[in-house]
């Protein structure tokens, strides 16, 4: 392996001093002068005064009529909690019966598998993926300095959440260029990319696997945040919290912002994800190690851009079973299907306490 990277280095120079760049500008943040600012004060505000009444909303809890008095309060809020909490608890529970005729049915783990014929040409070369994680980081340290720039000259023009949800738009677009170009030098088609859509009724088949998929990974993931949850509690550790949910906690006043934001966390962002981990990097990495340290490498991956500590094994579960999914599918729509239903229902959950914590300290 280090081999192969050395020569790839020789080969191709400019992608060491990209990759030196990178690390001098993390390591400058890491161990020097570090974020500061405004907008991270802000950030930090918002974030901290969530969780303060988020603590104190759950010693109010401790007294027996506590929720009975919120019901009165707002019922509306108090009923799309109750339905919502409820959907968690049924989707538990059906994920175990699906769990346990995935284990134990043969017929069931037959049918599970999709109908398409493997891609034709995926056997793509590690070195496109090398190349195409330097060249994002590298993007996503020229749009922030882009934007810390422009924010200097321009200071009150847009808010740091704006600023935040463009970049990662940008950054969006920009990945999907070097995955097409960089498999268009390969000789493939963007459809290699798993971006194929069965034919006919098929797709509901698909969507059907998705949501499948999405209830039987529910209590191994459920499992593995409540250890993680019940240990960060013993130790006092608080996780760190997703960029977007800030913008929940301050942008409810600018519509275009939060319904971007909602967009980004319920539809693009899980779309263009998927495109990238499962049909962009899942296929180099299974062309390389095989099928089992794909799942594995991917799913480490897709976990480790989101979140570290804690909050990567829930994640991890989550990018197994959609890089599974894919395996089986040979298609991306089962999926995107299962990672929009699994963040549209955290949103909603996050949402829905942020409005119910609304008048305690938020």
């Amino acid at each position: 392996m280090l081999k192969a990277i050395t020569l790839f280095f020789r080969k191709e120079p400019q992608y060491f001093w990209g990759l030196c760049a990178v690390l001098l500008f993390h390591g400058y943040f890491l161990f020097g002068a570090g974020p500061s600012g405004k907008g991270v004060v802000k950030k930090v505000t918002a974030i901290s005064a969530f969780q303060t009444a988020e603590k104190k909303w759950n010693k109010t809890l401790e007294r027996r009529e506590a929720y009975r008095d919120f019901a009165k309060e707002k019922p509306s809020l108090a009923l799309l909690f109750q339905i919502l909490t409820a959907f968690f608890f049924f989707a538990f529970f059906v994920g175990l019966i699906v769990d346990a005729f995935f284990i134990w049915s043969k017929s069931f783990r037959r049918d599970f598998t999709g109908t398409l014929s493997p891609p034709l040409n995926q056997a793509w070369s590690f070195s496109i993926l090398f190349k195409a994680v330097i060249l994002l980081m590298l993007w996503g340290i020229v749009l922030s300095f882009a934007i810390a720039v422009f924010q200097i000259f321009f200071p009150k023009l847009a808010s740091d959440n704006f600023y935040m949800v463009l970049h990662t738009i940008l950054m969006h677009v920009i990945t999907l260029y070097y995955m097409i170009k960089f498999i268009a030098q390969q000789g493939c088609r963007w459809p290699e990319l798993g971006i194929r859509l069965p034919a006919g009724r098929e797709i509901l088949c698909e969507i059907k696997a998705g949501v499948i998929g999405y209830f039987g990974v529910m209590p191994l993931f459920a499992f593995v945040a409540v250890i993680l949850l019940t240990v960060s509690s013993f130790i006092r550790y608080e996780p760190p919290p997703h960029p977007l949910m800030n913008v929940f906690l301050e942008e409810k006043h600018i519509p275009f912002l939060f319904v971007m934001s909602l967009l980004l966390g319920t539809v693009i962002g899980p779309v263009f994800e998927e495109i990238f981990f499962r049909g962009f990097c899942y296929p180099i990495l299974r062309n390389r190690w095989g099928k089992f340290w794909a799942v594995v490498l991917s799913a480490a991956f897709f976990a480790g851009i989101h979140h570290s500590g804690f909050v990567f094994w829930p994640i991890f579960v989550l990018g197994v079973a959609l890089a599974y999914l894919y395996e089986k599918r040979r298609s991306l729509i089962a999926s995107i299907t299962l990672h929009v239903m699994h963040n549209t229902f955290f949103i909603a959950y996050f949402f829905l306490i942020k409005q119910i914590l609304g008048d305690r300290g938020v």
